[in-house]
């Protein structure tokens, strides 16, 4: 495998948020909800790209759909902000054929895919060594062993990492559980018996045939996620960054 830290980072950003819209008042797109540090608002999106950038990962590809032209009148392509981005247009697509709209965009054997409503700042570096060790694993998930509070464990493991389960696991007995961290490694032939444009999910779609086939994998990591997708996420997120928890791009350039 490449060095890691040339893998393209592909963030899923075009969802329509209908969680959070108490807060969006579907003014913006979900990851361009404001944080507002020292009395600046800065968009979610910009500490999510910040925590890869920092591990030198600078190659990006923003899927965008639902109000996507903010995210592109914000980042442009990138240089402001010291890395590179291009987009996908995914209008309404599912999540799997966003992934393979963006594939096409950035060709590389391996994608980092990273959801744009969740931070997890984790050493993907790490995470993308781990994930080369498995040849098998088509896909790899970041999971949490624990979470916030009412997160549901939903990745069932073996002691080796493959995945026995997705969804709600509560009840199996598992040699290892957690919780899937919006963040996974993916190999870009796993894809391509959906390179046919008709439009697909990962976890409704893919994720079953690799279940079957034991090629989905996981890498537990030792850190918390915030996933702003409900009011309680976002304020979460809101007073961790308060505390110093988390830089916006923003504020990486000085």
């Amino acid at each position: 495998m490449k060095d890691t830290g040339t893998t393209p980072v592909i963030v899923l950003a075009g969802g329509l948020g209908t969680r959070l819209r108490a807060i969006t008042q579907d003014r913006c797109p979900k990851p361009m909800v404001p944080v507002m540090l020292d009395g600046q608002p800065y968009p979610f999106l910009e500490f999510v790209l910040a925590a890869h950038k920092a591990r030198g990962f600078d190659d990006v590809v923003i899927c965008i759909g639902h109000l996507g032209q903010q995210i592109v009148d914000h980042f442009a392509d990138g240089s402001r902000f010291g890395i590179k981005i291009r987009y996908a247009e995914a209008e309404t697509a599912d999540t799997g054929l966003r992934v393979l709209q963006a594939q096409a965009v950035a060709k590389a054997p391996v994608h980092l895919v990273v959801c744009g409503d969740v931070y997890l700042p984790i050493d993907a570096r790490a995470f993308l060594r781990s994930f080369a060790t498995h040849p098998d694993w088509m896909v790899a998930l970041a999971s949490v062993r624990s979470g916030s509070a009412g997160a549901v464990p939903n990745v069932c493991a073996d002691e080796s990492g493959t995945v026995l389960a997705h969804g709600d696991v509560r009840a199996m007995a598992c040699e290892a559980v957690g919780i899937e961290g919006g963040t996974l490694a993916v190999r870009e032939k796993a894809l391509g018996e959906f390179a046919t444009g008709k439009d697909f999910s990962l976890t409704a779609d893919l994720f079953p045939q690799l279940l079957r086939a034991r090629q989905l994998g996981t890498v537990f990591v030792e850190t918390d996620f915030f996933d702003i997708g409900t009011p309680e996420g976002y304020y979460r997120f809101c007073s961790f960054a308060a505390a110093g928890g988390a830089r916006p791009l923003s504020l990486t350039m000085d």
